[in-house]
């Protein structure tokens, strides 16, 4: 008979395919998988998702489920947990990181937000984490913002350059701003 933590696990693999990359479709809803993954209890789904996370030589895709889960579950947490990642080796993996953090990110990663849109080697990562300061919407990000438009050109490989997206950020915070 299988260990009732190897089912666990099984499942929460299962599960993760909900939050993309897998290219396999998962029965139910967000709501439904979000809920069964409550249902495990953070004691035993944390830890999976963060040795998840940790595994540099794993599924990229795996990796990246896994951040999304986390702040599904427990946006707060989540947050705390995934703020050493913005400096993760893998490209995909901070660029996916920053991209979350336009829906969750708060406060607390525009320290990091900003390094990676100053200093990441790769523009797409510096034109999402100009994006993801947009999300968040807080106006003290605008001159920071207003650099990279003034000085980061160099195109990805969609032809977006950092500046664009840091205009586009400046407009997103701008309309937030001007709503409240």
């Amino acid at each position: 008979m299988m260990s009732s933590q190897r089912l666990n696990q099984e499942q929460i693999l299962k599960y993760l395919q909900v939050f993309g990359g897998s290219g396999r479709k998962v029965e139910g809803s967000l709501d439904h998988v979000l809920n069964e993954l409550r249902a495990i209890g953070t004691d035993i789904l944390f830890p999976f998702l963060m040795s998840q996370i940790n595994d540099r030589n794993g599924d990229i895709n795996i990796r990246c489920q896994s951040s999304r889960a986390l702040l599904n579950i427990d946006k707060n947490k989540g947050i705390e947990l995934l703020l050493p990642f913005f400096n993760d080796s893998d490209s995909t993996f901070r660029w996916d990181i920053c991209g979350l953090m336009h829906e969750f990110g708060d406060e607390r990663v525009i320290e990091a937000l900003i390094n990676r849109m100053k200093n990441d080697p790769d523009p797409q990562i510096r034109g999402t984490a100009a994006y993801a300061l947009g999300g968040i919407g807080i106006p003290d990000t605008i001159p920071a913002l207003q650099e990279t438009v003034n000085n980061d050109f160099e195109s990805d490989n969609l032809g977006y350059s950092p500046s664009f997206c840091a205009e586009s950020a400046i407009n997103e915070i701008q309309k937030k701003t001007d709503q409240k």
